[in-house]
């Protein structure tokens, strides 16, 4: 058994997993916004209190360097030139791991299908993670960046599409028009209660969410995209993407004469894909 930690830029979820990819005991606490020396010390304490643990396997923002270094850009910005996989093995003298978190997601499918040969994952939380699958393999690119859809720029005031995706972004939208403080989770709530304002940005979301699968789609014509993330587990959320698919697909016509064989799915593990494919890496050596 090894202890999974995924640090993100609101939770830093955890929990224990198994040779068979099974995440038991799994948790989350909030992510110091402040300075490393304090994440440092929650990572500590959660080592602490599961010590049994034969190792532990990190997933978190940006670019991880061949030998752990965090680099690129990262929604936790005191991640960056830092190396967590060191600095926790001497603490824990125990062999730790660290990928990054979309790719992590991509992993974690390969619990489910050891051969999965051609995949795109898009992991949603504060922002828009990615990772690609081709013959079986991760491509990380050249420097390891590769996957990053969530920097791919919007010609719409020139904001790239982290921005736009971002559940936090959504959920200040909302939070400025209605003049008090809500969440994502709120907003879907919201939603279904018919307030205009919630359904307006989560019709936003799901457009840009939809675009984005179609674009990937195209250009890597994978044959599974797969979905992660906290808010998959809101209800209807696959049925709202594939509708928002198919509104765009009907207001560009040309779009229906180009055959689509794509499947999308869920993520098995949703919230805590990430924890099973730092896992999977800890076991497998992937």
């Amino acid at each position: 058994m090894i202890l999974a930690i995924d640090i993100g830029g609101s939770f830093i979820k955890y929990g224990l997993v198994n040779e068979e990819g099974t995440v038991t005991d799994s948790n989350k606490i909030e992510t110091p916004l402040d300075n490393y020396d304090n994440l440092i010390e929650k990572l500590s304490y959660l080592y602490m209190a599961n010590k049994n643990v034969d190792g532990v396997s990190i997933s978190v923002p940006g670019t991880i360097e061949k030998d752990g270094m965090s680099s690129g850009i990262s929604a936790i910005t005191y991640l960056l030139n830092k190396n967590i996989k060191k600095d926790l093995e001497k603490i824990t003298n125990k062999k730790v791991i660290i990928e990054n978190d979309a790719n992590c997601a991509m992993l974690s499918e390969k619990w489910i299908n050891k051969n999965i040969q051609s995949a795109v994952s898009i992991s949603i939380g504060t922002g828009i993670g990615g990772a690609i699958m081709i013959d079986n393999k991760l491509i990380k690119g050249f420097d390891g960046s590769a996957g990053e859809f969530g920097l791919m720029f919007s010609t719409k005031n020139y904001k790239i599409n982290s921005e736009i995706f971002s559940t936090i972004s959504m959920a200040k939208e909302v939070s400025n028009k209605k003049n008090k403080t809500f969440s994502g989770e709120d907003i879907f709530k919201l939603a279904k209660e018919g307030d205009e304002i919630a359904i307006s940005s989560l019709n936003k979301f799901f457009e840009m969410l939809a675009a984005l699968s179609l674009n990937l789609e195209f250009i890597l014509n994978p044959e599974h995209i797969i979905y992660s993330g906290g808010i998959t587990n809101q209800e209807k959320f696959y049925e709202r993407l594939i509708q928002a698919r198919k509104e765009l697909m009907d207001k560009n016509k040309i779009l229906n004469v180009i055959k689509l064989n794509t499947k999308h799915k869920l993520s098995k593990h949703k919230s805590l894909a990430q924890l099973a494919g730092s896992a999977y890496i800890w076991y497998k050596g992937e």
